[in-house]
């Protein structure tokens, strides 16, 4: 390894440590077997992975690779186990099925990545100079982006071999503001991306309220600020709740979690786009007034006193045991808290994002982008047969590939009714006592994968979908800050500052809504601080990198 791409992983090693430690304080050489390769589907004369000879006469590629072959992937685990799953479902489980389907075998050569940054033993694999033939990571994170991990030598450029991915060209070109996503700032294309392409799947947490308790005072959903003090108060009083309203603090600033909630100021954490414009939440007038709000929630004890502190799992119990009538929460802790109630009067309801009254829009919801770069595969230096790698890559996006990675096995867990997959009773009765999710979860892709996600909501069970079609806003799609990538020397400025920044307003977010500071006389100087920090120059970054990608082609 040459000394400029040394230096830069040690960086990137030495930084995650860094934030690791900032955010507690609040192999096997990988080989390639199988020369013989799948054929091209275009008619084009090319040649046979990267090595292979040429051959002049128009053939075409069939799935599944003949001989089947192996490709090493960066995993902790084999994607093949099933020792821990039900062997009803051993033959119809998808990683089984898939290989079946390509021909290609996966070899795990450690270690895994994180989904939004690269974890530290796969920066030690980077490190080594040993890659793999396939490399999961979110390239995107990269210092420098994806062009810089191209330059350093660690994954190809993917733009030269598209005709070994027909698949994924066909959908860029049915979906061209997706295309506008996945490429570098001058167009060239990297990895196989994990895309969210059903709307639905853009949204998985929100507000949730008892429904039965709001049906017993005659009280409708709240929608504004004001009326879900007064149903926080009801709740509070004629249950004898001890608070009315809980969530885990880190929903303030992760994922636009609570954005449904601070909708109503005009502001989300941390960055998010108005007409064109990069904002950074806490700059905003409206979180000072969102953060005066929380306050005084949290000091008439309506807000959980515990919220600080709490996880997933002691909210779910909360509000499955009715120690609070109002949280926020993931849908498949929602679903928890009603499957736990069965039987009873327990009922729910999503809350909708909340309105600005200054622009009458409710500009903000969670919100998970169509792309983010996490589970994206890349074809790495390494790898000496591009095409196989490509095309065993492909076959996922492939109408076959799609229909499989979302549904599973036909005959099985769909089935074709006029012409559109539907899943069948295995699914909604399976005789192992699995929920739909988990069934899908056993026999479809779905997710953490390069794949397009499709019928999010399909397998879900109609109180669920009740729930999740409140929490859907179609107008965040306007304001998400979209996934950019940096310069090196952007990459510079954002890595010394904004560890800072974000540390720092998560904490002072803390301190707000506890009363620890208050808006009235800490606020200048929560501002100021942020001024120290280089907060617009951070500002600016976001803004370049932006520009940049609303130039790209589509």
């Amino acid at each position: 390894m040459n000394q400029k791409k040394l230096l830069r992983v040690i960086s990137m090693i030495m930084l995650l440590v860094l934030t690791t430690s900032l955010l507690l304080s609040c192999q096997s050489t990988p080989t390639t077997t199988g020369s013989t390769t799948g054929q091209t589907t275009t008619g084009a004369t090319t040649t046979k992975g990267t090595t292979g000879a040429t051959t002049t006469e128009k053939e075409v590629f069939s799935y599944p690779f003949d001989p089947p072959i192996k490709l090493t992937i960066n995993r902790d685990n084999s994607p093949y186990d099933v020792s821990n799953i039900d062997p009803a479902f051993h033959d119809v489980f998808a990683w089984n099925v898939y290989k079946e389907k390509t021909g290609v075998e996966l070899e795990v050569v450690g270690a895994s990545s994180g989904a939004y940054e690269m974890s530290e033993s796969f920066l030690l694999l980077l490190a080594s100079g040993d890659y793999p033939d396939l490399m999961q990571a979110n390239w995107i994170r990269f210092p420098g982006g994806p062009q810089a991990a191209m330059d350093d030598g660690y994954i190809i450029e993917l733009t030269p071999y598209q005709e070994y991915f027909p698949a994924l060209m066909q959908v860029y070109a049915e979906h061209p503001d997706w295309y506008q996503m996945v490429q570098t700032d001058d167009n060239k294309l990297y990895n196989f991306p994990y895309l969210r392409g059903d709307p639905d799947a853009h949204t998985e947490t929100g507000m949730v309220i008892r429904q039965d308790w709001l049906d017993a005072l005659n009280l409708e959903v709240p929608t504004t600020i004001d009326e879900l003090t007064e149903v926080f108060r009801a709740f509070k009083n004629e249950y004898g709740l001890a608070s009315a309203f809980t969530f885990e603090m880190r929903w303030l600033w992760l994922e636009w979690a609570s954005a449904g909630l601070s909708s109503a100021y005009g502001y989300t954490y941390p960055f998010f786009v108005n007409d064109g414009e990069v904002k950074f939440g806490p700059l905003e007038p409206g979180f000072k007034a969102f953060m005066a709000q929380m306050a005084s929630w949290y000091e008439e004890q309506l807000l959980d006193p515990d919220f600080p502190s709490i996880n997933k799992a002691t909210v779910q119990s909360k509000f499955a045991s009715g120690e609070v009538g109002v949280a926020i929460q993931q849908l498949n802790n929602v679903i928890g808290c009603i499957e736990a109630n069965a039987g009873t009067d327990y009922k729910v309801s999503g809350v909708p994002s909340f309105k600005n009254p200054a622009t009458g829009d409710a500009m903000f919801s969670h919100y998970y982008q169509t792309y983010d770069g996490s589970f994206g595969v890349a074809i790495s230096t390494k790898c000496d047969d591009i095409e196989s790698a490509a095309r065993f890559l492909d076959y996922l996006y492939t109408e076959e590939g799609q229909l499989f990675s979302t549904y599973g096995t036909e005959g099985v867990s769909y089935e074709m009714v006029n012409g559109e997959p539907t899943f069948t009773d295995y699914l909604w009765n399976n005789p192992t006592g699995a929920t739909p999710g988990e069934v899908k979860g056993r026999v479809s892709m779905g997710a953490n994968y390069a794949v397009i996600r499709w019928a999010f909501t399909g397998h879900m069970l109609d109180y669920a979908k009740v729930v999740h079609k409140e929490w859907v806003n179609e107008n965040m799609a306007n304001h998400v800050y979209p996934a950019t990538t940096f310069t090196s020397i952007e990459a510079a400025i954002v890595s010394r500052n904004f560890t800072n920044i974000d540390t720092y307003c998560k904490e002072s977010i803390a301190k707000f809504v506890t009363g620890q500071w208050n808006t009235t006389t800490d606020y200048d100087a929560f501002i100021s601080q942020l001024e120290s920090y280089g907060v617009q120059s951070v500002l600016d970054v976001y803004q370049a990198a932006y520009d940049r990608f609303a130039a790209r082609s589509r």
